[in-house]
Formats: structure tokens, sequence, C-alpha cells
């Protein structure tokens, strides 16, 4: 699919086109109490906006907006038919691809909308039928387009983390493999474009490479490994933060999970640092070693140990004192994000 619709128009190509939109919006105004026609007529607008590219002449923005007015009313976000939520919510996404990098609604109805995205992308489990066709389209556009990052911005971590947990387990070996392709961006570009990773959106990721899933849900796991490890540095400090404070036994998990707590480069926060200061110990001594960086007890070490006491306790004063400049260095200050949809013009 191009994202672009078919690009530039003639003068006498976008009267037609202007006329057709308006009188398919119209129609979609005052929707048909039949549910077959009320489809038909979705599928004449989708059909239509399909065609527009990005950035349009301000003449086919014009005749865009009983369209856009159309679909964002409540007799068709929340129609009982859910095919024609589902067809609703396809025609809505190509109205997000053709005003990206633009947020077309206010905040609000962007929620109802990926509210409505998250029922389309459960539909990905039906393998066939109408639905399962517009659910793959609404995917398609949505990786494509990464208008899911809005959600970002307007503060819907819970619809975010809904997200992860809606496609990793949706996923399948008989899905194409455009399908797997298209969650995988998706999942990382939020990751990748978070401010910060809330341990609930780890919780999803976590769940899907615990090696039981390897074997009763393959392909969630892959998937769930390939995200991690596109993100590997965005989510690293905060990947051994959450294994940390769940208690985590990564010897559970995939080879990803140990190689990202293993592999963590010093300095990122203080909990990098506090894992720097009990690298030397077993995973069963290292919880041990960690609390003991905050209340100063002495360690207990036999005679045969290979480290002497004073190569511990240099190894835990040089960490608090990391500790501190970090923390001192941070201050507590918050970097603005500046970010932007796939917009190819």
């Amino acid at each position: 699919m191009d994202v672009n619709g078919l690009g530039v128009l003639d003068s006498v190509k976008e009267l037609q086109l202007q006329s057709q939109l308006i009188e398919a919006g119209v129609k979609l105004l005052v929707p048909s109490s039949s549910a077959d026609d009320l489809l038909a007529a979705l599928d004449k607008v989708e059909d239509l906006l399909s065609i527009v590219g990005q950035d349009p002449s301000s003449l086919i923005q014009d005749g865009l907006l009983p369209s856009m007015m159309a679909l964002i009313s409540d007799r068709l976000l929340r129609h009982p038919n859910t095919d024609v939520r589902i067809s609703v919510m396809s025609c809505i996404c190509e109205v997000l691809r053709i005003s990206a990098p633009h947020q077309p609604y206010e905040n609000e109805r962007m929620k109802d909308i990926f509210r409505l995205t998250l029922a389309a992308f459960e539909k990905l489990s039906l393998f066939s039928g109408r639905c399962y066709a517009k659910a793959l389209h609404i995917l398609e556009i949505v990786a494509k387009v990464r208008c899911c990052i809005i959600l970002l911005d307007i503060g819907c971590d819970s619809l975010v983390t809904k997200i992860f947990e809606v496609l990793l387990s949706t996923i399948k070996f008989n899905h194409p493999q455009a399908v797997f392709s298209y969650m995988e961006d998706i999942m990382t570009w939020l990751l990748d474009e978070s401010d910060d990773i809330p341990l609930g959106l780890l919780k999803p990721l976590l769940a899907s490479v615990k090696k039981e899933n390897q074997i009763t849900s393959p392909v969630s796991s892959w998937l769930g490994e390939k995200v991690l490890k596109n993100c590997s540095t965005k989510v690293r400090p905060y990947l051994m933060n959450a294994v940390k404070l769940m208690r985590l036994d990564i010897n559970d998990y995939a080879d990803i999970v140990a190689s990202l707590c293993r592999d963590m480069p010093a300095g990122d926060n203080v909990v990098m640092v506090e894992a720097e200061a009990y690298a030397f110990f077993v995973p069963a001594e290292a919880e041990l070693c960690g609390s003991l960086l905050h209340d100063g007890t002495s360690l207990q070490i036999d005679d045969d140990d290979s480290r002497s006491k004073d190569e511990i306790e240099q190894t835990k004063s040089m960490a608090k004192e990391s500790v501190a400049a970090e923390t001192l260095e941070s201050g507590g200050e918050i970097q603005a994000r500046s970010r932007c949809w796939n917009s190819t013009k």
C-alpha cells in the first residue's frame, strides 16, 4: 500500500474527487439504519479516501470535511454492529494517513479512535472475513504512518500497554510475515519514542519471552525477543530494574533477558551502578549485596574466596560515589521530546 495515495491530481480530477467525497460524506452524516447499506457507504468512503495523498490541496481538504465529521460521530464510532465499527476505523486510518504528521482530531476523540484501533487489532485472530481484512488494513496504516506515537503525547500509557498485550497475544504462526513485521514496528516505535518505560509496559514483553511461552506460543515469544533486541539500548536499564523489583529469575526467560542485564553499560542510572557493585556475585548473592549498598552492612566473605574483603568494600564505595554523582548531575531535569509521524510527501 502506498501511504501517499495516488499523488497529485489535475484540476478536473480534483473537482470530481471533491464532489464525490462530499456526496459520500454527507451520506454518512445521516447513516442508513441498514447495516448492509451502511457498510457499502463506508466502503465507498474508504475507496475515495485511499485516492487522496498526504498534504492535499485546499479543494480536497474541503471535500474531506463531511466524512471526517461523520466518522467520529457516536452513531458510527459506537455503532452496535461490529463490522460497522471496524469499517469506520478503517476509514479513520485513511484520515490519519492523509493528515500525518498532524493530529486530525482533538485529544479525547483520538483516545476513542485508539480504543477502536485496539478492538480492530483483536480481530486479527479471526484469519478470515470482513473484519479480519479491515484489521489488516488498519494494522498496516498504523505501522507505516506511526500514528500510535500520538498516544505518548496525550498521556495514554494504559492504552499503549494494552496494545502490547493484544499484539503479543494475537500473533500466530499462520499469520502472514507482514503482520509480524507491522506488529514489531509498532511496538518498537512506541518503546523508542517513550520518555520512560513503565513497569506495566515491560510485563507483557517479559511474559512473552518466558521459556514456557517459547513452547506454547513460539511466534509471540519470537516477536517479544525481536522488539527487545530492536530497543536494547533504550530498554536495558528499565529491564534491569524490572528484574530486580519483580525478583525474577532470568534463567526462566529467553537469553535476550540475561544478555541485556549482563551487558548493561555503567553510568546510565542508579540501578545500573548498583549492578556494577554486585556483579562479582552469583545471582543468589546479588540481592543481598544490592541491599548492602544502602544500609552499609559489612559482608561476610570466606577466606577461600578469590577476591579480598578490601576489594569488595572498595567496589561498594566507588558505586556509592557514582550513585551520588549521577543523582546530582541529573538534577531531575526533563528533556523535551520532539517527534513526528512518518510523513512521506
